[in-house]
């Protein structure tokens, strides 16, 4: 593999990727009327980033033991959530599209400790604090030229309900 093809599947690029894509697909979607398929791009993401965390761990044997702590409170917490779904009697599709959902957070949030540079995260910072100025802007003319109001009103998140915490967060 040559070394742009690797830079790209880096999963410092991977994790950052996901950042940005996440703030603009919604927009894709609801405003330009892209596919709603684009929202599993980021699975595919994530399935990468399991497969440099496993590679990680196979030529990495010693992990720390704060991330060791907190993969064994992720364990925890989805296995409360599979003795619940099995105590309740609920559908094992809905188990595993809940996995689904929750465990990508997982996986983003250790690849984010395990393969962060801090160096990248100022010049990453100054790009969403571009971003956020030009949301900003787009939020105003949403609300003035096109009269969207409370959970519509989201910027380059899209104009639907529940876009407000991406606006948010």
């Amino acid at each position: 593999m040559n070394k742009t093809k690797r830079w790209l599947l880096s999963p410092e690029v991977l994790i950052w990727f996901q950042i940005y894509y996440n703030i603009f697909v919604k927009f894709f979607i609801h405003d330009l009327g892209l596919p709603s398929a684009l929202n599993y791009v980021t699975d595919v993401i994530t399935l990468l980033m399991i497969c440099h965390l496993l590679n990680r761990l196979h030529f990495h044997h010693n992990i720390e033991l704060h991330l060791l702590l907190i993969i064994l409170l992720m364990i925890i917490y989805i296995a409360g959530g599979i003795i619940s779904v099995f105590y309740n009697r609920s559908e094992l599709l809905l188990l595993l599209w809940s996995i689904r959902n929750v465990g990508r957070f997982f996986v983003w949030f250790i690849c984010v400790a395990v393969f962060m540079k801090p160096d990248n995260l100022e010049k990453h910072f100054r790009v969403m604090e571009r971003i956020m100025v030009i949301n900003f802007f787009l939020m105003l003319f949403q609300y003035i030229f096109l009269g969207y109001r409370s959970d519509y009103l989201n910027g380059i998140f899209g104009h639907y309900v529940g876009g407000n915490s991406a606006v948010n967060t």
